[in-house]
């Protein structure tokens, strides 16, 4: 290139930097002082395009370019070219700091790293979300740094942006294939903001690793001891194939905040499979039923429910707890910082359900049958909370093992059997109750997560009955004396199971009914009882249609305008109690019932 064709009001232009994709000199501006006050040394980009195309796309989304205003984003003062777009240039700040690529070795300490990738995020962010443009080229030679110390790093090379408004139009370029997303790389015209986010993990797997990720294995920690697992999930979030299952830009954000103040970090929001929900007319739960909850059978004590249970103790498989095992510690401290304990205690694992239908007419003759076998509490939080985090493979721990929400046998998962009943007072009213600030450090309590007031996961041999099996109502009784009723006296009789049902957001199996109790609702609500950490309230209501799906209405129920359906809210396994409970009570009533709930 001739410096002299270079507009008048660049300066004294000296070539600083040259590669493959164009060349970059430092000049002195002279141009509109209202952009720059003249004499401001600035950077002159002249990219080598050969398709005057691609020129003419860029000078389209010029203006676009030229109002960026973000800290963190390289301040571009003018674009331009001479007619026959040969010499198409961008005039931008001037950075001293040098660029990623050549500053990679200091910043591979991993809250180092964090610090330097998290004001890109917010870049990101910004083009996103408030200027509508996508990168498409984030790479470590297009993020550079001032000359502050500390360095502020800032994202460059806005040669690929496209506005999100030019979503499948002609042109584009395919990015740097390292570093670019698969949807990308296929299709150049894709315009996808997630695309930067891939990108952008990619980056981050190289300061980390100090080399390019594999294809098997993207985990940072496997070159870094330093690493934890809490930042391998975070790469993990930002590069799966699936650009529905990455982290936004804002998601991202919240991440690495919550790593850098040693927090596990929240997983992207991984589409679940399908499923076919609870339904009841129009009325739609947030549970799969397993065995029961047709509105007839109830199963009681002592021929209602027949269980078998072996010694046999299951394992998670040595991946999912290599992956979890961060995030694990994390929770067994913040468990401990709130008083709970985090033992790692045998508990019921449901390996089967069934029921014995008979021709009789009585309810005996239908029993509900069961087969468990043993886990333990870490595999049953791993279970609970951990299904979304990601394996080496970037399958996710319900990708690869979890089976179907509908299907018992399907998972390879602790399937810790809970047992959860609402209670029902001689006076005619239902309870559930509302789980404590400090249960699991719950920070964010939420006063509609409501739970059956009877809510737990038992223990083989402590609820063993006298033949060595588990049984459930023994779990439910002394669940129910630690939660909510204190001394009373509650007896096997008093308790009434209606089936079998699972979340479909958790893989995790809980037996639902009731527990009619010879109490009022005074007497009740006064019960003193063993381990109150767990419960921060009894809430009761009259025991009839309208008060109770007043109720349901209002603590639980969000209505969908697009399906026209009430879909249950924050507490699933609340609403079905309540629910399960006023058809059984009410079962020549069950459509009066939904019509209230839908209207």
């Amino acid at each position: 290139m001739r410096y002299h064709q270079l507009p008048p009001h660049l300066e004294a232009p000296e070539p600083i930097d040259a590669g493959g994709m164009g060349r970059v000199y430092r000049a002195v501006w002279q141009g509109d002082p209202a952009v720059a006050p003249q004499g401001t040394v600035v950077a002159v980009k002249v990219p080598l395009f050969p398709d005057p195309e691609l020129v003419r796309r860029l000078l389209t989304d010029r203006e676009n370019v030229l109002k960026l205003s973000h800290r963190n984003v390289v301040r571009f003062l003018d674009a331009g070219g001479p007619p026959d777009w040969r010499e198409f240039y961008f005039v931008m700040e001037l950075l001293s700091g040098g660029s990623l690529r050549d500053r990679m070795d200091d910043f591979r300490d991993p809250r180092t790293a964090v610090r330097i990738i998290r004001p890109l995020v917010d870049a990101l962010r910004y083009l996103h979300d408030e200027r509508a443009l996508v990168h498409r080229d984030v790479k470590p030679e297009n993020i550079l740094f001032t000359a502050d110390d500390p360095p502020v790093p800032k994202l460059a090379d806005f040669g690929l942006a496209r506005s999100v408004a030019a979503a499948g139009s002609s042109g584009g370029g395919r990015g740097t294939p390292a570093y670019a997303a698969p949807e990308l790389a296929a299709d150049p015209r894709s315009l996808s903001p997630s695309a930067d986010v891939f990108s952008l993990g990619v980056v981050l797997y190289e300061i980390l690793a100090l080399r390019k990720p594999g294809l098997a294995d993207w985990r940072p920690s496997r070159h870094n001891r330093a690493v934890d697992g809490g930042l391998d999930q975070i790469v993990l979030g930002c590069v799966q194939e699936d650009a529905r299952r990455r982290y936004s830009a804002t998601a991202l954000a919240g991440a690495l905040d919550a790593y850098l103040k040693g927090d596990f970090p929240p997983r992207p929001s991984v589409p679940l499979p399908p499923v076919e929900r609870f339904k009841r007319n129009q009325v739609e739960l947030n549970v799969v039923t397993l065995v029961g909850g047709n509105g007839q059978t109830r199963y009681g004590y002592p021929d209602g429910v027949r269980c078998t249970s072996t010694a046999d103790l299951f394992e998670l498989p040595d991946e999912v707890w290599d992956a979890s095992e961060d995030w694990l510690r994390r929770k067994d401290r913040d468990n401990h910082e709130n008083g709970i304990p985090f033992e790692n205690r045998l508990q019921p694992r449901l390996a089967f359900a069934g029921h014995g239908l008979t021709d009789g007419p009585h309810e005996e003759q239908y029993p509900l049958i069961l087969r468990t076998s043993r886990t333990d509490y870490f595999s049953t939080q791993v279970t609970h909370f951990a299904l979304d985090t990601f394996l080496p493979g970037r399958l996710t721990v319900r990708d690869k093992y979890a089976g179907r929400p509908d299907e018992l046998d399907g998972s390879k998962l602790a399937n810790p059997l809970a047992v959860n009943l609402s209670v029902v007072t001689r006076d005619g009213h239902i309870f559930v109750s509302v789980r404590g600030r400090r249960v699991g450090g719950n920070e964010k309590f939420d006063a509609r997560q409501r739970v059956p007031a009877v809510s737990g996961t038992g223990h083989p041999k402590i609820d063993a009955a006298p033949d060595g099996h588990f049984d459930p109502f023994k779990a439910a009784i002394r669940e129910a004396r630690e939660e909510v009723l204190g001394d009373y006296d509650l007896r096997p009789e008093e308790i009434t199971f209606f089936g079998i049902a699972r979340a479909t957001v958790f893989m995790f199996p809980f037996l639902f009914g009731e527990a009619r109790v010879e109490l009022t609702r005074d007497e009740f609500e006064s019960e003193r009882v063993v381990d109150n950490h767990d419960v921060y309230a009894k809430e009761g209501r009259p025991f009839t249609i309208e008060a109770v799906t007043d109720w349901i209405r209002e603590l639980y129920f969000v209505y969908d305008p697009e399906t026209e359906r009430l879909m249950s809210g924050p507490s699933h396994t609340g609403i079905y109690s309540l629910y399960q409970s006023l058809i059984y009570e009410y079962p020549d009533q069950i459509a009066e019932i939904n019509r209230r709930l839908t209207r």
